[in-house]
């Protein structure tokens, strides 16, 4: 994905510069040097902004799994404390009377 990106960003920068380069009427070495250093340029802009993307999604997703576990958690904490609060009480043992 991201090397896909750097290429279209390259391609992008030289046909950009090579037309404005041709609509200017400059010299046809000029518009083809000034085209690829133009390409070199986009494609390494376009893949900083692809990794910082990438990076980016990476710890969202992360941070969005910590959020879940910690809230799954917190519900299996709460499950356990209303089960314990709805057990009963240890109170006195019956004991057996004998019978006449």
């Amino acid at each position: 994905m991201i090397r896909y990106s750097t290429i279209m960003a390259g391609v992008a920068g030289f046909i950009v510069v090579c037309l404005v380069g041709l609509l200017l009427d400059r010299d046809w070495e000029r518009v083809i040097i000034s085209a690829a250093v133009a390409a070199l340029a986009f494609g390494l802009v376009a893949q900083w902004w692809m990794v910082l993307w990438v990076q980016n999604l990476v710890a969202a997703q992360e941070g969005q799994a910590r959020l879940a576990t910690q809230q799954a958690q917190a519900a299996e904490k709460e499950i356990e404390e209303q089960e314990e609060s709805q057990k009963p009480a240890p109170g006195p043992v019956p004991t057996a009377t004998p019978t006449p």
